[in-house]
């Protein structure tokens, strides 16, 4: 049976588009100037704006980074999670990393210690569908990416997404993993009282 993708991970309809022309208007941005600055048309732009296309693809927000934020990730954090750039901008963020973001989900994924199951069912999705996304065989969705924000942090989801790095020290810890659990070969398991393991605290 396939699980059912987390109840805390937004749905990217027209809060989108509003969270867009926020962004442009905050900015004193024109259409048509934040259209040329994203390589779309006037139409398609209005369009997102005002919640007429629902499908969101990666694509759309690569540009976003690329174009808008290249160095920090404050316009995609507002764009793409919501997060107000005030919010984003005590945070130092130190280059980008090389590679794809297939294998930087592949690499994340090795961090986590969990196996391919265990990681498919915490992120919500098909054991088959997160399996094709490490192998490379699928692009990487929107939702997937919203699926690594909710579930390890905002820090996992941007370095996975686009390469950005923060100056903290992280690694993909799991939210929401109850107390007195920890990660071992792959499997979340219970321990008795009062032992921490260093990989989930």
């Amino acid at each position: 049976m396939k699980p059912n993708k987390p109840k805390d991970i937004p749905i990217f309809d027209n809060q989108f588009g509003k969270r867009l022309r926020a962004y442009r208007k905050a900015h004193n941005l024109s259409r048509d100037e934040l259209a040329k600055m994203l390589s779309f048309s006037k139409a398609t732009l209005k369009n997102y704006e005002n919640g007429n296309r629902r499908r969101i693809g990666m694509n759309i927000f690569f540009k976003i980074q690329e174009r808008l934020s290249a160095e920090s990730p404050t316009a995609i954090c507002f764009i793409m999670f919501g997060i107000s750039e005030q919010l984003m901008s005590d945070r130092v963020w130190v280059g980008k990393s090389n590679g794809s973001a297939t294998e930087r989900l592949y690499h994340f994924y090795k961090m986590t210690q969990l196996s391919i199951p265990k990681f498919a069912e915490v992120l919500g999705f098909p054991f088959g569908t997160i399996k094709q996304h490490l192998a490379g065989t699928r692009g990487i969705p929107a939702c997937l990416v919203n699926g690594l924000r909710n579930r390890f942090g905002l820090e996992s989801a941007l370095w996975v997404a686009f390469g950005i790095n923060t100056e903290s020290d992280w690694s993909p810890r799991l939210r929401k993993l109850p107390e007195n659990y920890i990660i071992v070969d792959g499997d979340i398991i219970k321990v008795k009282s009062g032992v921490k393991d260093e990989t989930v605290q």
